[in-house]
């Protein structure tokens, strides 16, 4: 029996995840999945990590915040990750312009909602 490779994006913060999650619906559609825990500071440990790709038969892909090295080991299939590290700079310019525009979203929708509006 082949084991079946999964890619597993380690999706780090303003290290060029989204653009990556993107390549990787338009090639793989169904077969990649996106997942993270209910809270922002939920924790995928490699056992959890190994069901979800296990109760996931079809999947080729995966992508997470929430994921850590080292890769889960499993017999059902051969992970491959997928880590992105971005220039230093470049990533605190990335997430200073990202919370400028979070920001004054946060800011548009509190003066539409205190007008009366959507």
């Amino acid at each position: 029996m082949t084991n079946r490779n999964v890619l597993l994006h380690y999706h780090i913060f303003k290290n060029s995840g989204t653009t990556f999650e993107r390549v990787l619906n338009d090639n793989y559609g169904e077969q990649h999945i996106s997942f993270d825990g209910p809270f922002p500071f939920s924790h995928i440990n490699q056992d959890q990590l190994s069901m979800i790709i296990e109760r996931h038969p079809a999947a080729v892909a995966c992508s997470s915040h929430q994921i850590h090295l080292p890769v889960p080991s499993s017999m059902a299939f051969r992970a491959i990750p997928v880590v992105f590290i971005r220039n230093p700079m470049l990533r605190i310019r990335s997430v200073y312009f990202f919370s400028q525009r979070q920001n004054k979203s946060l800011g548009k929708r509190a003066h539409d909602e205190s007008a009366g509006g959507p």
